[in-house]
């Protein structure tokens, strides 16, 4: 009954829905991979992460239906299309807006410009490994969403697989920092190597996590990134 409302809601209200569904499994993501190693949560991480989500939901939906007018059709040939388009055109803005918009809003209001290199140093060193990653469990994901989820579900299906890549993004963009802390990084502090996908990366000698259980400066969870 709760997914027919829900489907219901979103032939009704498909852009505030898609905004609602995103923000919600943000929330539920990023809150289950801080509690578990923690167990606590920062609620202003989760907060930040779930609204850009909420935020960018609705040009993802806008997105995949012209996508689909473009390239109309389940088959091999179209959805291969779509995939791979959609990848390419949104991956990187995607992902760099997320990051930025976490990097700024969870750095410590004295910060001040130094915010900007905080930024500047975590796309140099994180960004690339995370698009490659976005790649290969994005990609599936929307070839399974373009040939076989109807349209007006498409924001739920990909929601759900949303849930399991902002579990993954979480830990891979705070989790390094959450094990030891639940504010975001001080200036001037030194940090512990960041286990990306492909190996470990230094991270900026600027950055640094205070001792407390939570989780710091990052998340993705970018919708469908």
């Amino acid at each position: 009954m709760l997914l027919a409302a829900l489907v219901r809601a979103q032939k009704r209200r498909p852009l505030l829905m898609s905004a609602v569904t995103a923000y919600g499994v943000v929330t539920v993501g990023d809150a289950v991979v801080q509690y578990v190693p923690g167990p606590e949560v920062d609620v202003r991480r989760n907060t930040v992460a779930a609204t850009y989500s909420g935020t960018v939901a609705p040009f993802y939906f806008v997105w995949w239906r012209w996508l689909d007018t473009r390239f109309p059709g389940t088959g091999i040939g179209p959805v291969m299309r779509k995939s791979f388009l959609n990848q390419a055109i949104t991956s990187g803005p995607n992902n760099v807006g997320y990051m930025s918009w976490c990097t700024y809003w969870l750095s410590p209001p004295d910060a001040g410009m130094d915010v900007g290199s905080h930024v500047r140093e975590r796309l140099r060193t994180e960004l690339p490994s995370l698009i490659c990653t976005a790649f290969t469990f994005w990609l599936p994901c929307n070839a399974l969403n373009f040939m076989y989820v109807p349209v007006h579900s498409r924001v739920l299906f990909m929601s759900v697989a949303n849930c399991v890549w902002a579990g993954y993004i979480s830990h891979t963009v705070n989790g390094n920092s959450s094990s030891s802390s639940s504010r975001p990084p001080v200036l001037g502090q030194e940090v512990p190597v960041v286990h990306s996908p492909t190996g470990p990366v230094e991270p900026s000698p600027t950055l640094a996590s205070p001792s407390a259980p939570g989780g710091s400066s990052r998340l993705i969870a970018a919708n469908s990134a």
